[in-house]
Order: structure tokens, then C-alpha cells, then sequence
């Protein structure tokens, strides 16, 4: 009778198993907020901590400002950019068509004493007319991802990547301070906010402004053209008053094509972001209403997720295979950077910080996400 045992071969994986690693990456995730929580307390709660520590008496009290702290992500500092870009802007287009305006002007000027010559009625002036504005000049940064490295031994390994979604994060850090009642966790993108209409239309104020000083250059380079064609060209103001209507030409040409440019942007979303130049200006603006309250210690907290994954380990062992079951264990685990800073910019502290769990058999997995 033939009493050989054949060996076991493992467990088979397929791409169903990952969910076992995603939520031991999630599990480590959730740790990894726990400590950057405890990191944070330290700067923004420093008074709470001394009340703790000196084990104050009822009687005595400390005058502590409400905290607020104001979660940004790699799109937030793509929103302070382009509202700071849009203003510049819009500045510098109003500026270009007034100056066309002027050096049309300036043409006319040079034509007060020139003998006309009588224009046929509708003859072309080589001008025509255009529409709005927006060069979004909008750049964000894109999350880098690792993919967690591993080893071939005797043993067998399978490594996935993880993507930690930005919202994700956020929102599980959001929760460590969901019972302190003097602590305050916002996300500006979140939620309603009863100022996004003073936004909108101080962008349609800056374009209005924009929009008017090139009706006023199309209009004195209209005319120029036209006063242009009525002279003759042997006239001795005819050369400077050509050389303006160039120089104005050039430059109304250039702001309009940033201003069709900056109209098409408003309203289209970016490649990267996903988000228009308005949402970002809304945004940007949303931000910085919350951080100029007064009443407030305000903190800015900035955390993205460099590398999260998981891998299995499968172990092929007669002995495992029939005590333990199928000899597969999970591990997972996840690295986070972070930044805290004052409003004005300046950082208070930052690193980063990393949690791991594994390996673990699926007893023990589902033990771990019992308890």
C-alpha cells in the first residue's frame, strides 16, 4: 500500500485577494493618522497640555482661542497660485489695452493737421472684433505613489500597489479630532459656503474692468485706421501716426488672444486637477476667508500619502497546509508626509510617518478588523 503523502502546492492567488491587503493598508492608514494627531496636539493645543500636566484646580482657568485647522492637499497650493496669477492678470490685460489705447491716441494726435481725403463708405479698416479671456496658468502637483518592494525566497511573495485617495486621508485624519469640542477640522472644498457668490463676482468685476478698457482700445484703434486711410501717405504725420497704429495693433492683438485664452479657461476644467480656474479661485478664497478669522488660532495642515501596499506571502507546507490552513498571510502598510504651518506660511512642523501590519494570517486578519 503506497502511504506517500503528496506535497501541498499553496494557496492560488488571483487579483479577488487584494481586498485582505487594502484593508490592512487601511487599517495601517488609520495609525498613521492617530500619530500625526498626537504630532499636531503638541503645537496646536500647547496650553491644554500644561493645564494637563500642572493638574489644575476648577478654580483656575486659561484663555484659549477656538483652533481651527484647515486641511490642504497638493491642489490647494495650485489654488493660492492661480488666484494670485488671475489678478496679476487681469491687472496686466486692463494695462495692455489702455496702453494701445494711448498709442492709438497718439496717432490721432498726429493727424489733428493732416488734409483728410474722403474715405469710401465701407471700406475695410483691418479691424475686426473679438471676445473675452484666460490663460489659467494652473499647475498641480501630482501624487507620487511608491509600490511596495518584495523579496523572492523560498517562500513566495506577491506585492500590489495601493492608491491612498487624497479624500480618503483626509477624512479619516478629519475624524481624530471629532471629539474635541475646541478643535474645529475643515476641508474648504467640503460643504457649503454662503460666500462663493462674492467670489464670482469680484472675477466678473476684474474681467468687466478688462472688457472695457479693450472696447475702448478697439474703438481709438478703429478710428485711427480710418483717419489713417482719409490722408495721404507723402503726409510728414503720416509715418509716426502709422508706426502707433502698428505698435497699438501689436499689442491689442497680444492681450486679446491671453484675454479668448483666460474666458476659455474660466469655466473648463483643468487636465491635472480636474477643477476650472473659478472653482480654484473659489477655492483659494474659501481658504483664505477661513484663515483670517481673528477669533480663531488658525493652523494649516498639509498631508499627502507617498507609498501605501500590501503583499502576501503564501507558505507551501504539508504540516501548515493541514493545521493552518491554506498558508497565506497578508501584510499592508502605508507612508505619509506632512506639513503644519502658521497663516503666514510658516512651518511649525513636518515629517513623516509611517505604519505597517503584517503578516498575518486570515485568522488573525479578521481578528485585527474585529477588534
Amino acid at each position: 500500500m503506497d502511504l506517500t503523502v503528496p506535497v501541498a502546492t499553496g494557496a492560488s492567488l488571483d487579483d479577488k485577494i487584494r481586498f485582505e491587503a487594502d484593508l490592512l493598508t487601511f487599517r495601517a492608514l488609520s495609525d498613521v493618522c492617530a500619530k500625526l494627531r498626537m504630532r499636531v496636539d503638541r503645537h496646536i493645543a500647547p496650553e491644554q497640555q500644561q493645564v494637563q500636566q500642572q493638574q489644575q484646580t476648577e478654580t483656575q482657568s486659561v484663555s484659549q482661542k477656538p483652533v481651527q485647522l484647515i486641511l490642504l492637499d497638493t491642489v490647494s497650493s495650485t489654488a493660492f497660485e492661480t488666484e494670485t496669477a488671475f489678478q496679476d492678470q487681469t491687472t496686466n490685460l486692463k494695462q495692455s489695452f489702455e496702453s494701445a489705447a494711448t498709442e492709438a491716441q497718439a496717432g490721432m494726435d498726429e493727424l489733428q493737421t493732416a488734409a483728410p481725403k474722403r474715405l469710401a463708405e465701407g471700406e475695410p479698416t483691418g479691424m475686426t472684433s473679438a471676445a473675452p479671456l484666460v490663460s489659467g496658468a494652473t499647475t498641480a502637483l501630482t501624487a507620487a505613489l511608491g509600490l511596495l518592494k518584495v523579496v523572492q525566497t523560498e517562500t513566495s511573495y506577491f506585492g500590489r500597489s495601493f492608491t491612498v485617495a487624497p479624500r480618503a486621508l483626509q477624512l479619516e485624519l478629519a475624524s481624530q479630532w471629532q471629539s474635541q469640542k475646541n478643535v474645529a477640522v475643515f476641508l474648504p472644498d467640503l460643504g457649503a459656503w454662503s460666500s462663493a457668490c462674492s467670489v464670482r463676482n469680484d472675477v466678473q468685476q476684474r474681467l468687466d474692468a478688462v472688457i472695457v478698457a479693450r472696447a475702448s482700445a478697439f474703438k481709438m484703434i478703429h478710428n485711427l485706421s480710418i483717419a489713417m486711410r482719409g490722408i495721404d501717405s507723402k503726409n510728414r504725420s503720416y509715418p509716426s501716426a502709422l508706426f502707433a497704429l502698428n505698435s497699438a495693433k501689436e499689442q491689442f492683438e497680444a492681450a486679446d488672444s491671453l484675454l479668448r485664452e483666460l474666458s476659455v479657461r474660466l469655466g473648463t476644467p483643468d487636465e491635472t486637477t480636474k477643477l476650472s480656474l473659478l472653482q480654484l479661485l473659489e477655492r483659494a478664497a474659501r481658504f483664505r476667508s477661513l484663515a483670517e478669522q481673528e477669533d480663531k488660532s488658525t493652523f494649516l495642515l498639509f498631508i499627502e500619502a507617498l507609498t501605501a501596499g500590501g503583499s502576501y506571502r503564501v507558505v507551501k507546507n504539508l504540516a501548515r497546509s493541514i493545521f493552518w490552513a491554506d498558508g497565506v498571510e497578508v501584510a499592508g502598510g502605508v507612508v505619509v508626509m506632512y506639513g503644519l504651518f502658521d497663516p503666514q506660511g510658516k512651518l511649525i512642523s513636518s515629517g513623516l510617518i509611517s505604519s505597517g501590519k503584517g503578516f498575518l494570517t486570515m485568522k488573525e486578519l479578521w481578528a485585527e478588523i474585529a477588534g
